[in-house]
């Protein structure tokens, strides 16, 4: 990794002020906080739990990986920057107390809260954020995050808590007690390039995208038929593929919606045709998702080999 790099483009990125984005890169914003509902995807699956291929983006899928009893997690993500989020999070389960946990991730990374779990970060994550902090205004950080919603911290934070065990007391602690022995890996990985895929897939029992395909920088036809077979021969015996998330998919009452909003459910109802034909399993996850609305559903496309 070239830390100077990493540097550089997150001092660019903090002066966007943009947020979210239409298709991922290779240096972009990291999220500070999880959207999918890990906790009701895993009441509804059964999986073994040895080897995971995950999302890493703001860190809450691996920890995930490491309460329901996986040993070893790759993280995955086009976004190098996303390792950082990762290390912090991971730190911050290890160095607090639950509610010093809840309030950092209620509020934003400061020198201090990086002091307190810095002896836990690996020095590259340490360097990144220091050298940050020492050239940047303290008061900009937090527009290096996106869904850093510290605006509606208590909402969001709720929502966290349904979604994962992390963001819970009794579960925060078993995470904590359990954490050193599991391992951890960072793979930069954009699962589009199929050369790559190739040349640094394991084996696991369980990977997940979330809902990637949606930025799909491929036609999803040619991802299912070119790149899809390699993850699948990935898969152990009975391990599980989750193809796709599809946040907000049904909702009970009829919502205003903006024009990025009907864009992103016309997208997401056109990858399901294309998906489901390879789909053996769908989960529908009732209350989920971040911010859409009374009664919203979300829907999971999974594979089990």
């Amino acid at each position: 990794m070239d830390l100077k790099k990493e540097i550089n483009y997150a001092r660019l990125l903090m002066n966007r002020t943009e947020v979210g984005q239409s298709v991922y890169q290779n240096f972009d914003k990291m999220m500070y906080l999880g959207g999918d509902n890990f906790r009701g995807l895993f009441s509804n699956l059964e999986v073994l739990t040895s080897n995971a291929l995950v999302v890493s983006s703001s860190g809450d899928f691996g920890l995930e990986m490491a309460y329901q009893g996986f040993s070893n997690i790759t993280c995955f993500d086009i976004n190098l920057l996303s390792r950082h989020m990762l290390y912090v999070k991971i730190a911050a389960v290890q160095a607090l107390n639950y509610q010093e946990f809840c309030q950092l991730f209620q509020t934003a990374l400061t020198k201090e809260w990086l002091y307190k779990i810095s002896p836990y970060l690996p020095n590259s994550t340490s360097l990144f954020f220091d050298k940050l902090f020492q050239l940047n205004s303290s008061s900009i950080l937090p527009n290096l995050f996106t869904h850093n919603y510290s605006k509606y911290a208590e909402y969001f934070f709720q929502k966290c808590q349904q979604n994962f065990s992390v963001y819970n007391e009794h579960e925060f602690y078993q995470l904590k007690s359990c954490l050193h022995t599991k391992k951890f890996q960072f793979l930069p990985l954009d699962i589009f390039q199929k050369e790559k895929v190739l040349a640094c897939l394991g084996k696991y029992d369980f990977i997940y995208f979330s809902n990637i395909l949606f930025f799909a920088s491929i036609p999803v036809e040619d991802f299912m038929k070119n790149i899809f077979p390699i993850f699948y021969q990935s898969l152990r015996d009975g391990g599980v593929l989750v193809l796709n998330y599809f946040h907000s998919y049904a909702n009970e009452v009829k919502e205003k919606r903006t024009y990025k909003n009907r864009l992103y459910q016309q997208k997401n109802l056109l990858l399901y045709e294309q998906i489901k034909r390879y789909s053996n399993q769908e989960v529908v996850l009732s209350g989920s998702g971040f911010g859409h609305g009374t009664g919203s559903k979300d829907l999971v496309l999974a594979l089990k080999k």
